[in-house]
């Protein structure tokens, strides 16, 4: 018998809870949120007001970086993103023949999809961008994809 098929499966399990450990990670990242945990060396999601001085992000500095451009780049699908990761490492966990590769561009789809959708809505966490310092509820990408392709798509059916 060899040792072989066991080293696989400690290899998928070790891959499984790294990647549910990484989504609750984001997840309580997300949650306990303040702009005023990024560091000012921060490229792009660092703010012109002075910092905190304890970090209140329950992750740590580390959890308001990761937010920080989490909630900059795919706004509040952001969540989406940490729920369907957590997905995949339990399925990972558990699921034998289970293939990260099958379903990565799956769940990227999915949360720039959600991205677009919230950024299209109109009347979602309006408020929410001044506070988080983010385009809008999609982010970056709801907001250049969503509002820029979409939207005028959309604009230009309404007017017919």
């Amino acid at each position: 018998m060899s040792n072989r098929p066991r080293s696989k499966e400690t290899l998928r399990e070790v891959a499984g809870i790294a990647l549910a450990g990484f989504a609750l990670l984001l997840f309580f990242s997300l949650l306990s949120y303040d702009v005023g945990d990024i560091p000012p060396w921060v490229p792009l999601i660092s703010s012109a007001s002075t910092p905190n001085e304890e970090t209140h992000n329950l992750v740590g500095a580390v959890g308001a970086i990761l937010g920080g451009y989490a909630y900059f780049f795919f706004g509040l699908a952001s969540y989406l993103l940490a729920a369907l990761l957590f997905g995949l490492g339990i399925g990972k966990l558990l699921l034998p023949g289970f293939h990260l590769r099958e379903r990565l561009g799956w769940v990227l789809l999915n949360v720039i999809c959600g991205a677009c959708i919230l950024q299209l809505h109109p009347g979602i966490f309006r408020d929410w961008e001044d506070y988080f310092r983010a385009h809008g509820t999609g982010g970056f990408i709801g907001f250049w994809l969503g509002e820029r392709a979409f939207g005028k798509a959309l604009g230009l059916l309404g007017s017919i």
